[in-house]
């Protein structure tokens, strides 16, 4: 069987127990297609959906609580018994003992084994959905070691991006170490900060790996509709982080030590991704030779400002062919008057915020 673009979508019929006959299709030789998407399919296996969504089974017990509305009646009871109730509310045994009592009480009264089964259920379809979650996991983490250069960096990187999802206080190396391997936490700590600090892989081919992986996904949900200018802060302690000083923090809200990174990201109403991403160095910093020897700043890498690196990265996008949408940014870059005549010969449209003091003139009709 053939696809109209030649992708042979025959399984191996190894084991068959009929005869093929002289004519039958064989898988065709080429692996790898892409769809008008740009998304990549393999050949000669059959064909294989991109997530796997399974059907929800229903127990005699759920049907009995819902035909009988018993929920929704619960719920109502029990938020008029409870008025300053949280939005953060979360379901506690306790509570699902009393709803136990109150089906009772209407004469709906499924036995323990039932209650049991049903729960027991529940919790193997999030432990089947865990591990399909795993499993794209893995998959991401195979595309990106596909592109991280020599063999011995796979390891950490995986390791790491791992170490980035775990629920540690801090994502820094040191409780990355101890949360992936607390058993060699000395021996993870040293080869994370050599992947991290010394590995000479392209952070640019990187990015343009996860790029080719993530935005066909996004777009299966709808056109890229927005490309988002924006900078994220990541408070530090210390004054030795590159980049680091006293300046504005977004995630605090004020003033304080920290590293400032300016992105790029393209955006639907599902999702968003940073397709580009540059550490912002202070003037303080790039005066400083010194400090940007220590910490390993190349030669070439001058100041900017943060406007500046967002025109940069607008303008590589649009060369590279980055699907476009409404250049979307807050008053940090759309007050900038360059940056927003810049972006409309790019023959771009923006949504841009602007400080109150900002002076505007009407458009020509």
């Amino acid at each position: 069987y053939y696809t109209p673009s030649g992708r042979s979508i025959q399984r191996p019929l190894k084991g068959a127990d009929f005869a093929l006959s002289a004519t039958a299709a064989s898988p065709n030789k080429q692996s790898e297609f892409h769809t008008d998407a740009g998304r990549i399919v393999k050949g000669g296996g059959g064909i294989q959906p991109d997530y796997e969504v399974y059907q929800e089974t229903s127990s005699r017990l759920r049907a009995a609580l819902e035909a009988s509305s018993s929920f929704t009646t619960f719920a109502i009871d029990y938020v008029k018994s409870h008025p300053g109730i949280s939005q953060d509310f979360e379901v506690s045994q306790e509570l699902v003992n009393e709803f136990q009592v109150f089906v009772g009480e209407i004469r709906i009264q499924p036995g323990i084994s039932e209650w049991s089964d049903s729960f027991g259920r529940e919790a193997a379809m999030d432990r089947h959905r865990s591990r399909a979650s795993a499993g794209r996991f893995a998959s991401y983490l195979d595309g990106l070691a596909n592109v991280i250069g020599h063999a011995a960096r796979v390891g950490p990187m995986r390791d790491y991006c791992t170490g980035l999802l775990l629920p540690c206080e801090r994502k820094s190396v040191e409780p990355i170490a101890a949360a992936t391997a607390p058993e060699q936490t000395s021996a993870q700590h040293q080869s994370l900060l050599h992947f991290l600090a010394k590995g000479e892989w392209s952070d640019a081919i990187v990015l343009a790996k996860v790029r080719d992986l993530v935005v066909p996904q996004i777009e299966r949900h709808g056109a890229i509709e927005a490309w988002i200018i924006d900078d994220t802060g990541f408070p530090k302690h210390g004054p030795h982080s590159v980049g680091v000083s006293h300046q504005y923090c977004g995630e605090l809200g004020k003033q304080a030590n920290c590293q400032i990174a300016v992105s790029l990201s393209v955006a639907n109403h599902h999702a968003s991704l940073p397709v580009a991403y540059r550490l912002y160095l202070p003037e303080s910093w790039v005066s400083d030779k010194k400090r940007r020897k220590k910490v390993g700043v190349p030669d070439d890498v001058g100041f900017k400002t943060k406007p500046k690196i967002a025109l940069q990265q607008t303008e590589w996008a649009c060369e590279a062919g980055i699907p476009r949408g409404v250049v979307m940014m807050d008053c940090a870059y759309g007050s900038d008057l360059s940056l927003r005549t810049r972006i409309s010969m790019l023959d771009l449209t923006y949504s841009a915020e602007v400080w109150a003091r900002t002076l505007v003139r009407k458009a020509a009709r």
